[in-house]
């Protein structure tokens, strides 16, 4: 079971995933947030992985498929709160790991 909680504010879109991200859900991020970044122009989003469980090839995708579109949109992706049990996954991903949210601020300056 995957729960998506995102919430716009300063700019950045924050997605909070809470469970697993595999192939029976990565869907979600496919079809509901890809659109959305593109309707609204997003040029900076975080996800937050703290909850996160465990991630598949499926749900790893996923993410590599919200990082290019907003490299399309001449945006930038970032992680934050990573666990242990998923950091491995993300190395090779290059996309910037933050400790917390809110360190993004920095970041992109605002």
């Amino acid at each position: 079971m995957l729960k998506i909680d995102a919430e716009y504010k300063n700019n950045i879109l924050y997605i909070r995933l809470d469970g697993n991200l595999n192939y029976k859900n990565s869907y979600k991020i496919n079809d509901f947030l890809l659109p959305v970044i593109t309707k609204y122009d997003i040029k900076y989003l975080v996800y937050n992985l703290r909850f996160l469980n465990n991630i598949d090839l499926k749900g790893y995708d996923a993410i590599l498929n919200t990082k290019f579109l907003l490299k399309k949109n001449k945006g930038k992706i970032y992680l934050s709160n990573v666990g242990r049990n998923v950091i491995n996954i993300f190395k090779n991903l290059k996309i910037p790991i933050v400790r917390k949210e809110k360190d993004v601020l920095n970041l992109i300056g605002e």
